[in-house]
């Protein structure tokens, strides 16, 4: 029952983690990140200002996502310990909940940033959306300490 149910429930959580720290990161991060979206859109001081309120103002929300995640991983790391299919599939369902709520959350937050933008703007802004994980994974792919270590497999091919 185990491998029936993980498998699918690692993949899952990997795809969307994944898909949200990489959207997140490269359109809304701090630091170097959100300059790149400065430049590339060429935001005026206002739309930056706009932006940070906009973020800032779902930093609980953000803060409260990462404490339900390291509940869930302390509940994952006890049922190591007391393993039980009931609570395996109670840890998967919360977990589902939790990203589900966090992409929805990351979205309206995308939405949020992208009507503030000018017709020209959102125009490129679609086009480094579209680029977005996959242009990130072509760069690790070249970097020579990347370069060794194995691709991900599909989850229904044997291990």
């Amino acid at each position: 029952m185990m491998k029936s149910i993980s498998k699918p429930i690692q993949w899952l959580a990997v795809t969307i983690v994944a898909a949200t720290v990489s959207v997140s990161a490269f359109a809304f991060g701090g630091g170097h990140h959100e300059n790149r979206l400065v430049k590339a859109l060429d935001l005026t001081e206002a739309q930056v200002t706009q932006i940070q309120s906009i973020r800032e103002a779902n930093k609980a929300d953000r803060k409260l996502g990462r404490e339900n995640f390291q509940a869930l991983m302390q509940k994952k790391q006890a049922l190591m310990d007391n393993y039980s299919a009931s609570g395996a599939l109670e840890i998967a369902e919360e977990e589902s909940t939790l990203h589900k709520a966090r992409i929805l959350k990351m979205l309206e937050q995308q939405q949020a940033i992208y009507a503030i933008l000018d017709d020209s703007q959102k125009t490129k802004y679609k086009a480094l959306m579209q680029r977005g994980p996959k242009h990130r994974m072509g760069k690790m792919d070249a970097r020579p300490d990347m370069g060794d270590m194995p691709k991900p497999q599909n989850c229904d091919e044997p291990a």
